[in-house]
């Protein structure tokens, strides 16, 4: 096996949103965004396989890397002979995240994105967008929750295991760094290619300054620390990235927690406003909308943003609840009725007795509005 071969193999092991490609050509009558749309769905691993470019991932894991570096010319070899085992690596990741695989029905035009979802809304969501070339084929795709792409986190995984110095400067964006920051940067990357969070971590502390001014560095050290949500050390991270990197686009969605965190339901709407410019709106990013409203207290815009939901996920029967429970906690109880009425007639009821159990309704339960609304249902 050529050196490149091992740095392939290693660093498909390593990567967290695994790369699958497979040859340059994808056949003609299988292109396209609906093929691999399919392909993702029904966890069709030779069918994803097709539809996958070598030339134009590859093309992306050796960006910025010199023009004389041995990678550019054993990388798509290596890439086409790991092409099964990287397909099934990225539908298993899928199976196993323990979250649903939807269409991202709402797309903006000319985006490929599926949605990763929990069973109830408001449990987790991570959007997979893919990115196909002119000839209809995928030569990228980027988990936007983790603001890295798959070809980027190959070549992170690669250029670290090489140890090459200029090589892992520039990889993290790193203009200006010392001799001592160098060591550290090397201990990082040692301890990374070894799977040694701590050790990683403890590199990543004595260079705070230094990775304030790299995003990819920002980005591993929120990364490291996710593990603990709640610990300061990880706030602190997220504040950091925040501070240098929150009006970049990569950053919007793992950011808007953080803005939750810290109260500034402002700026957490705006974060989920341009989430939503990426990936269109769905009942999972229009929740957030409509929780940071409320906490604004922008009564009649929350209202309008959970009719909303209703609208964008009619079959949830959770969409109606939360509609229905701020209508009630608002004291909107004519329209909490009308709301009811129409999740009846979409086979979606509401049982009496464990509304009694929330107090939240109480009052709906206590009104005309309510009384009338049984009276015609024959209760």
């Amino acid at each position: 096996m050529s050196s490149v071969s091992r740095w392939v193999a290693l660093a498909l092991a390593l990567t967290a949103v695994s790369a699958s490609v497979a040859q340059a050509e994808c056949p003609a009558e299988q292109r396209g965004a609906e093929a691999v749309l399919n392909a993702v769905l029904n966890y069709d691993a030779q069918g994803l396989t097709r539809l996958l470019d070598t030339s134009g991932l590859a093309t992306r894991v050796m960006r910025d890397l010199p023009a004389n570096d041995p990678l550019r010319d054993g990388l798509p070899a290596a890439l086409a002979a790991n092409a099964s085992d990287m397909a099934n690596g990225l539908l298993q990741s899928l199976k196993n995240s323990g979250m649903q695989v939807v269409r991202q029905a709402n797309a903006p035009a000319g985006k490929t994105l599926l949605r990763k979802q929990g069973a109830e809304i408001g449990s987790g969501v991570d959007y997979i967008e893919f990115e196909l070339s002119p000839a209809g084929c995928v030569v990228d795709w980027t988990s936007l929750m983790m603001g890295s792409s798959a070809s980027a986190a190959m070549r992170q995984n690669i250029v670290l295991m090489r140890m090459d110095d200029g090589l892992i400067g520039q990889l993290f964006g790193l203009q200006r760094i010392d001799r001592a920051q160098l060591e550290k940067t090397r201990t990082l990357a040692a301890a990374m290619v070894k799977g040694d969070r701590e050790t990683a971590l403890q590199a990543l502390a004595g260079m705070k300054e230094l990775a304030k001014s790299s995003y990819e560095l920002s980005m591993l050290r929120v990364g490291l620390l996710a593990f603990s949500p709640d610990a300061p050390e990880y706030r602190q991270a997220l504040s950091d990235l925040a501070e240098r990197f929150g009006d970049d686009p990569r950053t919007q969605f793992i950011l808007v927690d953080h803005y939750y965190f810290i109260e500034d339901y402002a700026r957490g709407l705006r974060a989920v406003e341009r989430m939503q410019r990426q990936v269109g709106k769905d009942e999972e990013n229009q929740l957030l909308v409509a929780g940071l409203l409320k906490l604004l207290g922008r009564t009649q815009q929350a209202t309008e943003a959970l009719q909303s939901l209703v609208a964008l996920a009619p079959e949830r029967t959770e969409t109606h609840v939360e509609l229905v429970a701020y209508l009630a906690e608002t004291g909107q109880h004519e329209a909490a009725v009308a709301s009811l009425r129409k999740a009846a007639d979409l086979g979606i009821h509401f049982e009496e007795a464990a509304m009694r159990q929330e107090p939240v309704f109480q009052s709906l339960l206590a009104s005309t509005e309510y009384a009338a609304f049984k009276a015609e249902q024959g209760e």
